[in-house]
């Protein structure tokens, strides 16, 4: 889903994105930008309006520090890293963590054995690890899933 707007609020911005939002366009987006996006989307990546891009950096960079100043081990929430992976990514990496086989997470998404193997593929890719295990645990460990 993509969401036209002319806000560049970003309690809005992250409401959407906690919904599954996966593009965010202010309604002034050049057509370049506006097929870029289209094209991002369609094939599962996400865009982000350039103006408001800034201040999305901006803003986790806050978070950033913030976070660091306090204690390392207490996780307030689970953070979504949709700069790196699909949402259908997410659920995946989420699904793995909690123990689902190849075969249950296609019956779960409805989905084919052959493309759960694409999703976990991409994901260890994008993660930059080896297998599922260890992209369990980076994503644990960056609060990016969690146990249930």
């Amino acid at each position: 889903m993509v969401i036209f707007t002319t806000t560049t609020d970003f309690d809005l911005l992250e409401q959407v994105l906690e919904n599954g939002t996966s593009g965010y366009l202010l309604k002034d987006v050049d057509s370049f930008s506006l097929t870029s996006a289209l094209k991002a989307v369609m094939k599962g990546g996400f865009f982000l309006h350039p103006k408001i891009a800034r201040t999305v950096v901006s803003l986790l960079q806050e978070r950033n520090a913030s976070a660091n100043s306090e204690n390392a081990y207490h996780q307030t929430a689970v953070r979504s890293p949709y700069h790196l992976l699909s949402w259908r990514e997410v659920e995946v990496l989420q699904l793995l963590g909690e123990g689902h086989s190849n075969k249950r997470l296609a019956e779960l998404l409805y989905i084919s054995d052959k493309t759960v193997k694409n999703h976990i593929a991409a994901i260890l890719r994008k993660m930059g690890v080896r297998d599922r295990t260890q992209a369990v645990v980076k994503a644990l460990k960056k609060g990016w899933i969690e146990l249930k």
